[in-house]
């Protein structure tokens, strides 16, 4: 090799390193789609399935997801009973959420899905930001709201569930956005999912600047259920430029004994309305940066490319040994 083409191949090889480069550390995006199947049938009809009692515990958990991923998770048993979600992405890189459980037998089938994506601001001035979502039922059973909200006799300061019982169902949805700290705990698929689990603005999640969480049991037919996020402290949902934050969806579709949900008709993100058209051509997500390389990096790695290749044909030919 010629001390030219040496140089030019290292330069080649520096601009790929630098095309492949993303402009900010944080940027990133993946998904995480665990569903469980718990067997009921140590519980009597008067009593709640949902994993407090004895004998309840997780039998099968099967989990799709990851970093720079999509999720497609399907849980199905033998006698009929199945869970099956999926994570993508729609309009503006958001996520979106499909879900549907059936528990046929005596089981407790669940979905519990979540997608998130990065967004950097790249506008010059301070600007609100939010998240909301919908997330559209196309069927369920009819949950017995008998205790529905009435106080949790195992756990003090929580509320009942309807769907906790026989041919119980339950819808949540979930919106957050968060700092970016926590993206460094994402070493796996099941670590994504034990960190964005419905997680809640409090003391131990300093992490998170804005969430919302609407749940509860589900009446049979078509049902929508809205979502927004609010913000932890008075200025935490106000994006200052150059500000990267992680937007996060979950769905959660436990059934019981009978149960079902059909939520293929999904659960979608969007942007707050008081974020504005402008800030939204501004906002450039991880999918954006992770997908493809800038157009400037693509320019230099073509000039590199037509370096190496004049230098590769000026080069003397050389005998083999």
């Amino acid at each position: 090799m010629t001390l030219r083409t040496g140089i030019l191949a290292a330069t080649l090889a520096a601009l790929l390193a630098s095309a492949a480069a993303t402009p900010a550390a944080a940027q990133a995006y993946g998904s995480a789609a665990e569903n469980t199947h718990r067997d009921c049938g140590v519980a009597t009809a008067a009593d709640r399935c949902d994993g407090t009692l004895t004998g309840q515990a997780i039998i099968e958990h099967p989990i799709t997801g990851g970093v720079s991923s999509g999720a497609n998770t399907t849980l199905s048993l033998a006698d009929g009973s199945f869970a099956n979600s999926t994570v993508g992405f729609g309009a503006f890189d958001l996520p979106v959420l499909r879900g549907e459980t059936s528990a046929v037998g005596n089981e407790r089938m669940n979905v519990n899905a979540f997608g998130y994506q990065t967004y950097t601001y790249t506008g010059a001035a301070d600007a609100p930001f939010s998240i909301s979502g919908n997330l559209h039922i196309v069927d369920s059973s009819a949950s017995d709201l008998t205790n529905e909200g009435a106080a949790d006799p195992l756990n003090p300061g929580l509320t009942q569930y309807g769907g906790w019982y026989p041919g119980g169902s339950i819808g949540t949805a979930y919106v957050g956005v968060w700092d970016t700290s926590i993206l460094s705990a994402f070493t796996s698929t099941q670590a994504i999912f034990d960190n964005l689990f419905l997680a809640q603005c409090d003391a131990a999640n300093p992490h998170i600047l804005g969430a919302g969480t609407v749940s509860h049991s589900l009446t049979g037919g078509d049902a929508s259920i809205g979502v927004s996020t609010s913000a932890c402290t008075a200025t935490s949902l106000i994006l200052t430029p150059g500000e990267t934050v992680l937007v996060v969806a979950g769905l959660q579709l436990p059934v019981n004994r009978g149960g079902f949900v059909d939520a293929t008709h999904t659960f979608t993100t969007a942007f707050g309305p008081d974020v504005t058209d402008a800030v939204k051509t501004e906002l450039l997500s991880g999918r954006d940066v992770l997908g493809v390389p800038e157009p400037a990096s693509w320019a230099l790695m073509i000039v590199g490319f037509l370096g190496v290749g004049s230098a590769l044909r000026r080069r003397p030919a050389r005998l083999a040994c």
